[in-house]
């Protein structure tokens, strides 16, 4: 027989979330929102088992670095993601991470792991990347738990750089440093260092 009706006004709440969203989404940079509450649960188990060195576990045990990988939930992307890895919408690369992340980024993800397990809550490490494509690429990546998640890791942050351009040049500064550029032939300074 009587009802009550609350009315509030949201609307500087949507206009706060609508910039955010277009913060995220045109970043000059690849952004990853991600969740990493399955490797915090994994971590729980692996100290219960008594393993104190992650590192060393690692190490004797290398399939894990897989494991720890398919525990990682991707909960958002912006256009510059899809842009560095060739995808057409988020869907299709969410559904090949696995030919993003391959090969030589286990070295690069098995360090972060040692850091999360160290109590870490950022760290920044240079690796490869793969496009959907298959070509690789060099990265310098930035990972971050956001504040208030230390203790479930279920809101991270990937920042992801291409490096690659800068990789060539550095290479072939060191080229040219220990080569004749006339001959290709390895220069003296090549021998005193060695």
């Amino acid at each position: 027989g009587c009802v009550m009706v609350a009315i509030q006004n949201i609307t500087e709440l949507k206009k706060a979330e609508a910039r955010f969203h277009h913060l995220f989404n045109h970043a000059p940079i690849s952004l990853w929102e991600e969740n990493y509450s399955g490797i915090k649960k994994f971590f729980d188990e692996l100290r219960a088992q008594g393993v104190t060195d992650l590192q060393a576990h690692l190490f004797s045990h290398p399939q894990l670095v897989d494991r720890f990988m398919s525990m990682i939930r991707v909960l958002d992307v912006n256009q510059k993601t899809l842009d560095l890895f060739g995808a057409p919408s988020k869907e299709i690369l969410l559904q090949n991470l696995d030919k993003v992340f391959r090969d030589e980024m286990r070295q690069h993800f098995s360090g972060e792991l040692t850091d999360m397990w160290n109590g870490k809550v950022s760290c920044e490490r240079d690796g490869i990347n793969y496009s959907l494509s298959g070509e690789p690429f060099n990265i310098h990546l930035d990972w971050r738990l956001m504040p208030g998640h230390e203790d479930d890791f279920n809101w991270v942050l990937v920042a992801i750089q291409d490096i690659t351009a800068r990789k060539k040049a550095e290479e072939y500064l060191r080229y040219l440093g220990t080569h004749d550029v006339m001959t290709g032939l390895y220069n003296r300074a090549f021998f005193e260092e060695q």
